[in-house]
């Protein structure tokens, strides 16, 4: 009696050490959640108009200690996940304000749409990371895999998330690694060659010999972490020598531009009254504009389409174009009355345009969720009829034969992206070599927040120097701004007034590297990086592998 009372005692002892070594393991993991997710929200920090590009490297680095040390592939893809979660709910919190603003006739939509908007854009870091870690797993207190996941994998599977998050109808290019760098950061002269994911896994790469080092000293290994120290200053040294480079050629006259900032709200955008007095105020700066110059307005500064407006207007607007030689390109929307759709477009009008033809059009390729495409619209059409309220939210994507693939302004050629579109410039005619400007019209007002402001103005310093090009941004509230191929700013508008920007700037024709070669380079990279990892896992000649 008294052996099976002791044995019953024993067995009692082992499952209450089995339940507290399990709890202890899930609040371990737990902790590690939460710091990964505190090293994603350290990243935003590293953004316009913030800029704490130390903070960013601090959470690069903690996120590659936790990548790194992830027992399975399943926790590795969990601690990237919460990384792209803190990721983008401290980096962009101005689409709660977007939400808010479509939805306002149910407001208990906004919470469900933000967080969808959050988990859909941190799905691809978890997945790129878990594959990461099943092609070098970790088995015990091994020192090989560790590094290899810091140096080769985690560079690799988080710039391969940054694409597939940009990529598809849910696209948005927010919160990508090169553009904290844009446009003074040390990295930043890489854009125009590797573009803003190659630049990105460059940054990540970095951070992983930091992440090699600190683990190789934690071990003991002097030799292989004053080595895994220099990969980071190699780096550094190369890109100092890459921003002095010119990679397009500038025209040999400038363009005189108009930049116009209407300072309209949101909400008061919709109004006919305040539609009307655009009308009559755009009228008044065409007369006033120099010869021979442009003049770009914010987008849809119009809300009613291009063949609906009156004629008497259209024809006095020609006519004053005519007067002064001069081409206004007109955010405006377009309808296409044989298949009942409307597109959000650059309307080019002038003298210089065929009118037999009709105004040059570009529209909008890329479009915002809720802001300006409903999706599955057939399926949830009666809730979207009572959740929102704001015209012009049901837009349509041109066909490829449909859109004009460049403008042609004032004897210049000109390619166009509207809103967010300069954060694409795989798309479109940014990177073809005889447009020798990106007419960038925008509206930041949907999201009413400086922050955002900041954020968009950086993509666009992104892609003026990704593509060796000036950029020409009007915008609604702000910024509106020239920004030149270096990715400095020539003349810059104050947010929240209303006025016009105006200066000569020169155009650049040509390419840069990245504009020839384009994405699938950084892909290859990225792919050949998981491949070395893992054959460099498979191998057991190495010291680190013990």
């Amino acid at each position: 009696m008294d052996a099976l009372m002791v044995r019953a005692r024993s067995a009692e002892s082992m499952v209450a050490s089995r339940s507290s070594l399990q709890a202890e393991q899930l609040a371990l993991r737990a902790l590690a959640y939460l710091l990964a997710a505190v090293c994603g929200g350290a990243l935003a920090c590293a953004f316009a108009p913030w800029s704490v590009r130390w903070a960013g490297v601090g959470g690069m680095v903690g996120l590659g200690l936790l990548f790194s040390a992830a027992v399975s592939p399943r926790q590795a893809g969990r601690i990237l996940f919460a990384a792209g979660i803190g990721l983008l709910v401290v980096g962009t919190t101005w689409v709660i304000r977007a939400i808010e603003g479509g939805a306002a006739s149910a407001p208990w939509m906004v919470p469900v749409i933000f967080a969808a908007f959050v988990i859909i854009g941190a799905l691809p870091y978890a997945v790129m990371g878990w594959v990461g870690a099943r092609l070098v797993p970790l088995h015990g207190g091994e020192l090989r895999p560790r590094v290899l996941r810091a140096a080769l994998i985690l560079p690799a599977a988080w710039t391969l998330g940054e694409g597939l998050r940009s990529s598809g109808p849910l696209a948005v290019p927010w919160m990508l690694t090169a553009v904290a760098q844009v446009p003074d950061g040390l990295v930043a002269g890489w854009l125009p060659v590797l573009g803003v994911y190659g630049t990105g896994w460059l940054v990540w790469t970095m951070a992983g010999g930091c992440t090699c080092a600190w683990i190789l000293v934690r071990r003991g290994r002097m030799r292989s972490a004053v080595l895994a120290a220099v990969l980071p200053l190699a780096m550094l040294g190369a890109s100092v020598p890459m921003a002095r480079i010119g990679w397009t050629r500038p025209e040999p006259f400038p363009l005189s531009v108009r930049l116009w900032q209407t300072n309209h709200p949101q909400g008061e955008k919709w109004s006919r009254d305040v539609a009307d007095a655009t009308a009559e105020a755009l009228l008044d700066r065409v007369r006033r504009m120099p010869a021979n110059g442009i003049l770009v307005t914010p987008e849809l500064l119009m809300i009613d389409p291009w063949q609906m407006l009156p004629a008497t207007w259209t024809e006095s607007l020609q006519a004053r174009l005519a007067e002064r030689d001069g081409t206004l390109l007109l955010g405006i929307p377009a309808a296409d009355t044989a298949t009942r759709r409307l597109f959000n477009t650059i309307t080019v009008v002038g003298p210089h345009v065929r009118e037999s033809a009709g105004p040059q059009m570009y529209a909008k390729g890329r479009l915002a969720l809720f802001g300006e495409r409903l999706p599955a619209k057939a399926l949830l059409g009666s809730l979207y009829t009572r959740a929102f309220h704001w015209p012009l939210q049901d837009l349509s994507v041109p066909e490829p034969s449909e859109n004009t693939a460049l403008l042609y302004a004032a004897g210049h050629v000109l390619a166009a992206a509207i809103c967010f579109e300069t954060g694409f410039t795989r798309d479109g005619a940014q990177r073809d070599p005889r447009a020798a400007f990106i007419v960038n019209p925008s509206n930041d007002a949907w999201f009413e927040s400086p922050r955002y402001n900041a954020h968009a103005l950086q993509v666009s310093q992104a892609a003026a120097m990704e593509t060796g090009k000036p950029v020409l941004r009007a915008n609604n509230v702000g910024y509106t701004a020239i920004i030149r191929p270096s990715g400095s700013l020539q003349a810059l508008l104050p947010s929240g007034v209303d006025g016009e920007l105006t200066a000569d700037v020169v155009g650049h024709t040509g390419a840069t590297p990245f504009a020839r070669i384009g994405e699938p380079l950084i892909i290859g990279i990225c792919c050949g990086g998981f491949f070395l990892a893992w054959h460099l896992r498979r191998r057991r000649m190495d010291p680190l592998s013990t």
